[in-house]
């Protein structure tokens, strides 16, 4: 697996990572499940920030969990991957925990 954290390019074989935009890609199915994990973790962060500024506490409370389910769930399928990939989630990781920061 290659990966690239310069200018995007087009993926060409299995396992090669693509940045695009502000997350990484890549054709790799266990890395796909780590990103997506981060990336879920953050869209629940967004909306437990979004439910605590309406009063929805609970609702709040609800995704701030599921967010942390989501860095749990990242950080113990990261051993899983090759060296690359480890380095592509880790890489990642850290807009989670930064974003789950804003809700301490």
């Amino acid at each position: 697996m290659s990966v690239q954290s310069s200018a995007p390019k087009a993926a060409g074989s299995f396992g090669e990572t693509i940045e695009h935009g502000r997350f990484v890609t890549t054709d790799d199915p266990q890395l796909q499940f780590v990103l997506i994990e981060i990336k879920l973790g953050i869209t629940f962060v967004q909306r437990a920030l979004n439910a605590y500024y309406s009063g929805h506490d609970e609702h709040g409370d609800s995704a701030k969990a599921n967010a942390i389910k989501a860095l749990k769930s990242a950080k113990r399928f990261i051993n899983v991957l090759d060296t690359a990939g480890q380095q592509a989630a880790r890489a990642e990781l850290p807009k989670l925990e930064q974003a789950l920061k804003a809700l301490a």
